[in-house]
């Protein structure tokens, strides 16, 4: 990344390994927070949500949208080439469709393009491309109205 940068021309364009890697930590955390969520308030979350928002966008859109995100940010499978985008999104994992675990990793994109403390390391995360081609906007707007309808953290 600072080669890219050219930090020796721009200093301050720097990225330093203890601000990336609390970024990652924080990533973490978050995923750590919804699977707590689910493990003890509403195991059904993320895969209702794939129902919920096929509702509001259509089963198409839903799936065009996923279909990108997965090949825009890519996990281990696909970014290694022993699976393509849609093979992946037609499997699951400990009976968890990839489906909803692709929908919550775009939920996190989506907080993360947020947080003003990522904005150094937006290359990693830029959604712009997303929000142009699919329903990732609408989707994003809609989430407040999803999770209002999901219980309540004490």
């Amino acid at each position: 990344m600072n080669q890219v940068r050219d930090v020796r021309k721009h200093p301050e364009r720097a990225v330093h390994a203890g601000a990336l890697y609390a970024m990652g930590l924080i990533d973490e955390a978050s995923h750590i927070l919804l699977e707590r969520y689910r493990q003890e308030l509403d195991s059904a979350v993320m895969t209702d949500a794939l129902t919920w928002f096929s509702g509001h966008i259509g089963s198409h859109e839903l799936d065009r949208m996923l279909l990108s995100f997965v090949e825009q940010f890519p996990g281990g499978s696909v970014y290694r080439g022993s699976q393509t985008p849609k093979e992946w999104l037609a499997g699951s994992t400990a009976g968890t469709p990839h489906r909803a675990v692709a929908l919550e990793e775009m939920v996190l994109l989506w907080m993360a393009n947020r947080n003003e403390a990522f904005r150094p390391f937006e290359e990693l995360f830029e959604d712009r491309g997303l929000a142009e081609q699919t329903a990732y906007r609408s989707v994003a707007e809609k989430l407040p109205t999803y999770f209002a309808t999901r219980p309540l953290v004490p």
